[in-house]
């Protein structure tokens, strides 16, 4: 086991990303956009070397999308009506490259097999509804809205 932990050792990572917007504007008063955002990480073996051994790596993996919608309305030039709404889930993994083994801790000599606190996973949803209304009068300017944001974690 020890020597199958010493030496150099080979890791991998993937970071891949991309973003689609559309805006439309369907009159002199209205307005709506749309967004969605994509990320992917992917790590392993990144948490080896010195006394942490190979058999005690770990792999990473990270998801968040988000998808935004908005609309823009404007009742006059001085009364705008904004409305937003976002969706946004996302999951992080971290896993043990060994699933199976018993984890060993030698004090002073390193770190081997399945870390006891792995797997770990974490999922999270986010919902978010707004509205807004802006009226502007002279030199002031009035904001009235509501917002909701719901938080899921698990």
């Amino acid at each position: 086991m020890f020597r199958r932990n010493s030496g150099t050792f080979s890791f991998s990572t993937g970071d891949h990303k991309g973003l689609v917007r559309l805006d439309h504007r369907s009159s002199d008063d209205d307005s709506i956009g749309f967004r969605y955002n994509a990320t992917n990480i992917s790590d392993s073996n990144e948490g080896i070397g010195a006394l942490v051994g190979q058999s005690r790596g770990y792999i990473q993996d990270f998801r968040d999308h988000t998808v935004l919608l908005n609309w823009l309305h404007s009742f006059s030039p001085r009364a705008v009506n904004e409305f937003r709404a976002q969706f946004n889930p996302y999951v992080f993994i971290t896993a043990s490259t060994d699933p199976h083994g018993p984890s060993l801790d030698i004090a002073g000599f390193g770190s081997f097999n399945r870390d006891r606190f792995l797997p770990a996973t974490t999922l999270s949803r986010r919902y978010e509804i707004a509205d807004n209304v802006s009226f502007f009068r002279g030199k002031h300017a009035w904001k009235f809205g509501a917002n909701v944001l719901i938080r899921n974690i698990t």
